[in-house]
């Protein structure tokens, strides 16, 4: 697991590009942020920056633009700049429905970054679609979560080209005083002073076909998607190997407890503990991921009830599994089961 949440190079290079592209010196807002403009997140396109480091280049990119609105402008110029050079999102692209698209990009958000993650919620005929951070006790400031919904918005304008339509977007913070910059980005009902920060749409937009997708290109770019996230999440570190034995104690029906893994590495369980620890990884967060990966590919290859991959995972009754799947991808297992 990474030392601490993270952002990908791809994200701080959107960044980048918008901040040179209002003539802004870049240069001396990474040194104002602490962060070298030699790093080699500007560089290599598999590298990440510690979120915090990125939290204080955004601060930093949104005082030297001078722009009140600057989360709302780049948010949106995120968006339409992503698809052309993501994995994420040219999945996203080559799915069925809309819906099928936002379950990738809950899926495998961890490519963009895992200190925040997006999630959805179905109220009846309508979905709320937000961010929850992984931080505890990390609220996002305003600015960021303007760029979240900014970007949201972007994305599904691209992928129902149009059609979707937002029905309300719910701001955790108090009305600004001019909210004309926001009525323009959104096109939406607004409210200010909400429990979160959320875009809703209709539950039945999530069913619109998405214009030219490609089954077979989906196919690669998700098996391509697993690798990156592999090679992100474990090098061959002491937290690889325990994944790698978890992945298959799970699947034979092992016993998955520290002290088994542990004598089946050669290592005492506090020993273990302790050099995942200096990895900046600990158990449960690799318990965790292993359990999150073994249940979306047991859900796509289909053949299991929801309880027979509760009891593989160790978990004692469905509902428990449920719950665990809803923390780890934003959504309930039954919307990744394979559609008939």
């Amino acid at each position: 697991m990474p030392r601490q949440p993270t952002v990908s190079s791809h994200m701080v290079q959107n960044l980048k590009r918008y901040l040179l592209g209002q003539g802004r010196d870049f240069g001396r807002i990474c040194a104002a942020a602490g962060i070298s403009s030699e790093s080699a997140v500007f560089s290599d396109p598999e590298a990440r920056l510690f979120a915090g480091d990125y939290l204080n280049l955004f601060l930093e990119s949104k005082k030297a633009s001078g722009d009140p609105c600057f989360g709302l402008n780049f948010g949106r110029e995120m968006a339409r700049s992503y698809p052309g050079g993501s994995v994420l999102i040219s999945m996203m692209m080559n799915c069925p429905t809309v819906g099928e698209a936002l379950d990738r990009f809950f899926r495998y958000h961890d490519l963009m970054a895992d200190a925040l993650r997006p999630c959805m919620n179905i109220d009846g005929d309508f979905v709320r679609l937000g961010w929850k951070p992984t931080i505890p006790g990390f609220h996002p400031p305003v600015q960021i979560a303007e760029t979240l919904l900014s970007f949201f918005a972007g994305i599904l304008e691209f992928l129902g080209e149009g059609r979707v339509v937002l029905h309300e977007v719910r701001f955790h913070y108090p009305k600004p005083g001019s909210a004309i910059l926001h009525e323009q980005r959104f096109q939406a009902p607004l409210m200010f002073d909400q429990p979160e920060s959320v875009l809703v749409i209709r539950k039945s937009f999530l069913s619109l076909p998405v214009p030219l997708s490609n089954s077979a290109l989906l196919e690669t770019l998700e098996n391509f998607a697993n690798k990156l996230l592999h090679r992100i999440y474990f090098s061959k570190t002491w937290s690889h190997r325990v994944g790698e034995n978890l992945s298959a104690r799970l699947l034979k029906g092992k016993p998955f407890g520290v002290d088994a893994v542990a004598r089946d590495l050669g290592v005492s369980a506090r020993s273990l503990q302790g050099r995942l620890k200096e990895e900046g990884a600990t158990y449960r967060q690799i318990l965790d991921y292993v359990r999150r990966e073994t249940a979306l590919k047991c859900l796509q290859d289909g053949g299991m009830t929801l309880c027979d991959i509760a009891f593989l995972l160790g978990f004692s009754e469905q509902s428990a599994f449920n719950r665990a799947f809803k923390r780890w991808t934003g959504s309930n297992p039954k919307a990744c089961l394979p559609k008939d």
